[in-house]
C-alpha cells in the first residue's frame, strides 16, 4: 500500500526563497511561469518519505489575507505620553533613547520612535500590498479542480483561495 502525503508550503516564505536564489527571477511575476510545480511538489513529497514513493493527494499554498499590527493605533506622545512611554520602552532599543527624558525632551523624543514604527508599517503595508495581486493561477500539469472534482485539461490550475490557505489541487480522482 502506498503512502499518501499532502504538502502544506509557507507561500511568502517560499516565495521570497525562491527570489534570493535565483537572479533572473520576474519579481513582478508571484512565482515562476515556466517552472514544473508537479514535478517540484512530487519530488518533495519522495524526499520527505525517504525517497520511497508516495502518492502526493494535495499541496496547499498557504498566504496571509491581511496584517492586524499590534497595538492597533499608535498612541499620539503628546495627549497619550505615559502611554507612548510605556508602549515604546518594550524595544529595549527605544526605551534606552528615551530613558531619563522628560517634558518636551520626552515628547520629542517618542514622536520621532513613532514615526519610525509608522515608516516601517508603511513599508510592510506596501510589501503587502505587492502580494494581494496574486495570480488566481499557478502553471502546473492537468489537476482535480478541488472546488469543482473535475480534471483541468489546461496548463493551468485554478487557485483555491480561503482564509488560511489555496489549494494548488490533488493528485488521482476525486475530491480526496
Amino acid at each position: 500500500m502506498s503512502k499518501k502525503a499532502c504538502i502544506f508550503i509557507d507561500g511568502e516564505n517560499f516565495r521570497y526563497t525562491i527570489i534570493g536564489l535565483f537572479e533572473n527571477f520576474d519579481k513582478h511575476d508571484y512565482l515562476p511561469q515556466r517552472a514544473k510545480w508537479t514535478e517540484f511538489f512530487d519530488w518533495i513529497a519522495v524526499k520527505a518519505n525517504y525517497g520511497n514513493p508516495v502518492n502526493r493527494l494535495r499541496t496547499y499554498w498557504y498566504a496571509i489575507q491581511g496584517i492586524d499590527y499590534m497595538p492597533y493605533e499608535l498612541p499620539d506622545p503628546a495627549r497619550q505620553t505615559e502611554k507612548a512611554t510605556r508602549l515604546l520602552a518594550k524595544n529595549e532599543e527605544f526605551m534606552l533613547e528615551h530613558d531619563g527624558l522628560s517634558g518636551d525632551d520626552l515628547i520629542t523624543k517618542l514622536e520621532e520612535q513613532i514615526t519610525k514604527l509608522s515608516r516601517k508599517r508603511e513599508i510592510m503595508q506596501k510589501r503587502f500590498d505587492g502580494w494581494a495581486c496574486t495570480p488566481r493561477t499557478v502553471p502546473v500539469k492537468s489537476r482535480e479542480s478541488a472546488d469543482q472534482g473535475r480534471s483541468q485539461a489546461d496548463e493551468e490550475e485554478p487557485i483555491q483561495r480561503a482564509a488560511s490557505g489555496t489549494d494548488l489541487g490533488s493528485r488521482g480522482s476525486g475530491r480526496e
